[in-house]
């Protein structure tokens, strides 16, 4: 089953649930192998227990032996005490063996007998005290010379009693010793393959999940970039869905990009044709083409004129936007001094600078050579300083510079008007956007110079920017790699 074919609440529910498992699986067997191994210790102790106290009852024989030998040899009260504590402890620890003998019955049933063996032996022990004490030596040395035998023979029923507990106190010991290592193992086996599941399980969310998300917005960043757009993922999850939509959504959006491009070209063609031959016929009765004019009608032909000429400049404002917008900006480099830009541009602007009465100069210049559009950068260069002579005083300056700065060459256009607000400066390059004049006498525009102005300095691979304090003026710079 593939993962990609899975809702993505199930797809987290198995991520949790498979390593969940697992450890649960892993945990019974660990349980079960500890439960084995308390049990083989219990039975390893009970063993260890059986001996201890088989050792201690042929001691108790040997002690019960030893004094009555000693009895017979010294005959005194003392000897024959020692004996009778010897004699008192047996039933007491033959109680001890049967407790631990009390889940075996068949066992239980040999100690019993055994421990009848032990009485008969006391008693035939006590009736040769009896004869040695009436004076019958011969009759006690003779019942005392099969003492040692039946001591030794209920030794040897002892020692097979617990034969059993002596081979399966060893055989405990190998277990456990083996039971351990095996625990040790199924821990490190468990946490190898808990991590191995996680492992797995990861990468197999990152193929469906993850990387199909990238596939995603790599979409979506080609499309703000107006490139071509990924396969639609595989899959039937929610992933798939969104990016369905969304190729539906990109699509359509392409589709209206096209009809927004075809009626700009046309509402910008039937717009330029008449505006331009307005523009040369009210040029041409300005100029008295048509016959003499009056003053107010020279003026009013010249008012006329301007306007008409700021329109044809809207419009190919909105031209250059569109081709700048939908990427079919084509820079047509060539090389040439930087100081023919910095004049071209100069000159472009001086007849405005001189209406405001504005000393304007270029202040520091450049015989570098450098690859670039002529007609862009100079088109940048007007922007810059129209924008400063509308924003400067009556009889103000403003002065523009080219230098190098490392391995790129520093263009600037200064000021000295109201300058622009901090909450501004990030803003102003964007499109649309427009600052508030100080003095709103000037034209106002659609806000889309400087958002050119940055497009085509990008480019050329530069660096456009602003440093500005209100009241003081402003300094537009932008920079192109030498």
């Amino acid at each position: 089953m593939e993962l990609s074919r899975l809702k993505i609440k199930q797809k987290a529910l198995l991520l949790v649930a498979l390593p969940l498992a697992f450890e649960f699986a892993f945990c019974l067997l660990l349980f079960s192998l500890v439960d084995q191994s308390e049990k083989e210790s219990r039975q390893a102790r009970h063993a260890r227990e059986l001996i201890a106290q088989d050792m201690v009852m042929q001691q108790l024989i040997v002690d019960c032996s030893s004094s009555i030998g000693y009895f017979f040899f010294v005959g005194t009260d003392q000897a024959l005490e020692k004996y009778r504590d010897s004699v008192r402890r047996v039933p007491i620890e033959f109680k001890k063996l049967s407790d631990l003998l009390a889940a075996y019955p068949e066992r239980l049933e040999q100690s019993r007998r055994i421990e009848g063996f032990a009485a008969d032996l006391i008693q035939l022990q006590d009736e040769g005290i009896q004869s040695w004490r009436s004076g019958d030596r011969a009759a006690a040395f003779l019942k005392m010379s099969s003492f040692k035998n039946k001591w030794t023979r209920l030794i040897e029923l002892m020692d097979k009693l617990v034969e059993a507990d002596r081979s399966q106190e060893k055989g405990n010991r190998k277990s456990e010793k083996d039971l351990r290592a095996l625990i040790k193992t199924a821990t490190a086996a468990g946490i190898f393959g808990n991590v191995l599941i996680c492992i797995l399980l990861a990468l197999a969310f990152d193929r469906s999940t993850t990387r199909r998300l990238n596939v995603l917005m790599e979409n979506v960043k080609a499309l703000s970039e107006r490139k071509p757009l990924a396969e639609p993922v595989a899959g039937a999850d929610e992933i798939a869905a969104l990016d369905a939509v969304f190729h539906e959504m990109a699509g359509r959006l392409k589709e209206l990009e096209r009809t927004k491009e075809e009626f700009v070209s046309m509402v910008s063609h039937d717009l330029r044709s008449p505006l331009t031959s307005i523009l040369m016929s009210t040029e041409s009765w300005a100029e008295g083409v048509y016959g003499e004019v009056s003053q107010a009608g020279k003026k009013t032909a010249l008012e006329t004129s301007a306007n008409v000429q700021r329109l044809i400049n809207l419009v190919n404002t909105l031209l250059d936007f569109e081709k700048i917008e939908a990427g079919k900006l084509r820079l047509n480099c060539t090389e040439l001094p930087v100081s023919v830009l910095l004049e071209q541009a100069e000159q472009a602007v001086r007849s405005l600078a001189e209406s405001r009465k504005l000393k304007l100069e270029i202040v520091e210049s450049s015989e570098e050579i450098m690859l670039l559009d002529r007609d862009r950068i100079v088109e940048v260069l007007v922007n810059l300083l129209s924008n400063a002579i509308k924003f400067s005083p009556l009889g103000g300056k403003v002065s523009l510079s080219a230098k190098i700065q490392g391995d790129d060459l520093l263009f600037a256009v200064e000021d000295h008007g109201a300058g622009i607000a901090a909450a501004d400066l990030e803003k102003i390059f964007d499109r649309f956007y427009q600052v508030k004049k100080v003095n709103a006498e000037s034209d106002r525009g659609f806000g889309l110079g400087l958002s050119i102005c940055k497009k085509i300095i990008d480019e050329h691979g530069g660096r456009i920017g602003v440093n500005s304090e209100e009241g003081r003026g402003s300094c537009f710079w932008f920079t192109l790699p030498r």
